[in-house]
């Protein structure tokens, strides 16, 4: 069995249904469906396996094969206790598919950077 859950990214450049969401480095999903919200956003629907419970905190990105330049979809579970119920949205996104990091990271970098 599988269940859905909705991502919203600014842009999804390449991204394509059918390709892969990742979890540790192993396929879990694909990419079930895309569409534009009301706000011109990309709307991504991710299948993923049953037996995979994400919690609420997890982050999702849209990540390059290097070797292919095809996209792929990458969930970092958090530690929230409670669980994602199928049509649930992931709202924690790194937004910028050339591997930037979210902004709370980079605030961090600069205070340690800044007190050495």
């Amino acid at each position: 069995g599988s269940y859905v859950l909705k991502t919203v990214f600014n842009r999804i450049d390449g991204l394509n249904i059918g390709d892969e969401v990742h979890l540790g480095g192993i396929r879990v999903g694909t990419v079930d469906s895309l569409s534009l919200d009301d706000h011109y956003r990309a709307t991504v629907m991710l299948r993923l396996e049953s037996k995979v419970k994400l919690p609420r905190d997890t982050s999702a990105a849209i990540h390059t094969d290097g070797l292919f330049g095809s996209k792929f979809v990458v969930l970092e579970p958090g530690g929230a206790m409670e669980t994602f119920e199928p049509g649930d949205e992931i709202e924690r996104l790194e937004d910028d598919m050339r591997g930037a990091v979210p902004v709370r990271r980079l605030e961090l970098v600069a205070h340690v950077a800044a007190s050495c």
